[in-house]
C-alpha cells in the first residue's frame, strides 16, 4: 500500500506550526508538542472516539483506560467496514487478473528460465532486485516476479533499470499497476507490453507519470 492509500497518518507540528494553530485553538498555549492525526473517512469515527479516550486515560493516569483505546483501535482495524472491504475484493481481482494475464514466477522459476546454473540460482534473482534491476509483489505469503520484466532469453530488459528508479517509492503492486493499465502517453497501451518494442517511450511516459502522480 502505497502511503497515499494508508487509512491514516500522523503529523508532528513544528513550532511555527503551533503558533499558526494556536491562534485558532487558544487551548495549545503551554504544550510544547502538537500531534495532527489524518485519517479515511472509514476510520475518523473510530481514531476520534480512540483519541478522547487516551487523552481522558493519560489525564486520570488510568493505565486501563489507555489499554482501552490500544485494543479499540486494534478492533476496529479487524473490523473493517464495507468499503474496505470491497477495496480489498477488489484488489485481490485485480491482483489475480494481474498473474493470469502476465504469470508470477518466484526466484528460483526466474532464475531456471534465465539458464542459470548457478549453486543458488535464486540468489541471482534476489541480486537483480536488490539492485533495482526487477521489482516483485507479494501474494499469498510468496513473494513473485511479473513475467512482462524478462525478455526472451529470460533476462530483465535493460531498460527496466531506469523505469524502476523513476518509480522509486511506489508500493510494488502500484508499480504493477502501472505497468499494466492503459496508458494515454503510449497511444493507451500497457507499458508491460512494450518492454522490448519501444523502451525509450515507456521510460518517457514513467518519467512524466511520476511527476503528475509522485505518491502512489
Amino acid at each position: 500500500m502505497s502511503r497515499g492509500h494508508e487509512p491514516a497518518a500522523l503529523i508532528e507540528l513544528n513550532a511555527h506550526e503551533r503558533r499558526v494553530l494556536g491562534r485558532q485553538h487558544p487551548q495549545l498555549a503551554g504544550y510544547a508538542s502538537a500531534t495532527v492525526v489524518v485519517a479515511a473517512p472509514d476510520f475518523q469515527e473510530h481514531i476520534t472516539t480512540a483519541l478522547r479516550r487516551l487523552v481522558d486515560g493519560l489525564n486520570g493516569r488510568q493505565r486501563a483506560a489507555v489499554e482501552e483505546v490500544v485494543e479499540h483501535v486494534l478492533t476496529a482495524a479487524r473490523s473493517p467496514r464495507p468499503r474496505v472491504l470491497e477495496e480489498g475484493r477488489k484488489q485481490a481481482r485485480f491482483r489475480k487478473r494481474v498473474l493470469d494475464d502476465y504469470g508470477g514466477y518466484t526466484a528460483a522459476e526466474v532464475a531456471a528460465r534465465s539458464g542459470s546454473r548457478a549453486a543458488a540460482p535464486s540468489k541471482l534473482v534476489s541480486q537483480w532486485r536488490r539492485a533495482g534491476r526487477v521489482f516483485a509483489v507479494p501474494f499469498e505469503g510468496k513473494t513473485l516476479y511479473l513475467g512482462f520484466q524478462f525478455d526472451e532469453d529470460g533476462r530483465p530488459f535493460p531498460i527496466l533499470a531506469e523505469i524502476l528508479r523513476e518509480l522509486r517509492g511506489w508500493d510494488d503492486w502500484a508499480i504493477a499497476a502501472w505497468f499494466v493499465a492503459d496508458n494515454g502517453l503510449l497511444e493507451h497501451r500497457r507499458p508491460a507490453d512494450l518492454l522490448g518494442e519501444r523502451p525509450s517511450d515507456v521510460l518517457d511516459a514513467a518519467h512524466m507519470d511520476t511527476r503528475i502522480r509522485p505518491d502512489r
